[in-house]
């Protein structure tokens, strides 16, 4: 469970991040970058400010496989995690022909973060509260800088800057 869980441990979050826009960048989708970007910072500065607010104490330290010196609430680990899971998915998928790898991608982004979401029950760091809540937060980031990104792409245009057809 302790290597489960780090997969939505902040470093293996920025380097899945950096990785993928590194392709991202390659492929020449700079809106798909910035979109990844501003999902998966904003969940962490969301998980530190609703931290820092409600100041939620962890459960009792006899049944923690792990030892964490943060508050409880939000489960930073979920919320990141399914944020950027998530974020990824949204900016990758469309991108595949295949309708069943698009659902592919969203069936594993959800899969994982629950999966790291029970993984941080089960070593004893987080209420089911937290996790549900970190969980519900970080997919709904994902899904309202999806949108936010939609709306000014469908306003503005396409933030691309590659080279146009023709060209």
């Amino acid at each position: 469970m302790l290597e489960l869980t780090a997969l939505g441990s902040g470093i293996v979050l920025t380097l899945l991040v950096a990785i993928a826009l590194f392709f991202i960048a390659l492929a020449r989708d700079y809106r798909g970058g910035v979109q990844l970007l501003v999902s998966s910072l904003g969940s962490g500065l969301c998980t530190e400010l609703l931290k820092r607010v409600i100041e939620r104490e962890r459960p009792d330290a006899l049944h923690r496989l792990a030892e964490v010196t943060s508050f409880s609430f939000p489960s930073g680990h979920s919320l990141a995690s399914a944020a950027t899971y998530l974020a990824l998915a949204l900016v990758l998928a469309p991108r595949w022909s295949s309708a069943a790898a698009r659902r592919g991608a969203f069936v594993l982004a959800i899969v994982l973060t629950l999966v790291i979401g029970f993984s941080r029950a089960y070593i004893g760091v987080h209420y089911p509260g937290d996790i549900a809540a970190g969980l519900a937060f970080g997919w709904s980031w994902a899904l309202l800088i999806d949108s936010a990104f939609s709306f000014l792409s469908a306003k503005a245009g396409p933030l691309e800057f590659g080279p146009r057809e023709g060209d």
